[in-house]
């Protein structure tokens, strides 16, 4: 078995980049080579990964699904908490 190759290289095939001699390399070896098959599937995986990781980092974090807007508890105890001390100084100014 010759030298395998790096993983620049698998990088450039994934991405589309290689020039046809690299491309053939690599698809023989990927054809022949049960343990570098399983090393590229790894580091596709991981690519795709990191790609829709990349993807998903908008930093937009939604308030709501698309029903509606979610139950936040601490919103709910903050109202609830609020209404009560409302109610107790309205008490206060009665009495």
């Amino acid at each position: 078995m010759g030298q395998e190759p790096d993983k620049e290289l698998i990088w450039k095939y994934l991405d589309g980049n290689c020039d046809p001699g690299e491309k053939n390399y690599l698809e023989n070896l990927l054809k022949n080579d049960p343990g570098f098959k399983q090393r590229f599937e790894r580091l596709k995986t991981y690519r795709e990964f990191l790609k829709n990781s990349e993807e998903n980092q908008s930093g937009f974090i939604p308030e709501s699904t698309p029903e509606g807007r979610e139950f936040n508890p601490f919103l709910w105890a903050g109202v609830v908490i609020l209404l009560v001390l409302l109610l107790l100084w309205i008490y206060s100014w009665i009495k």
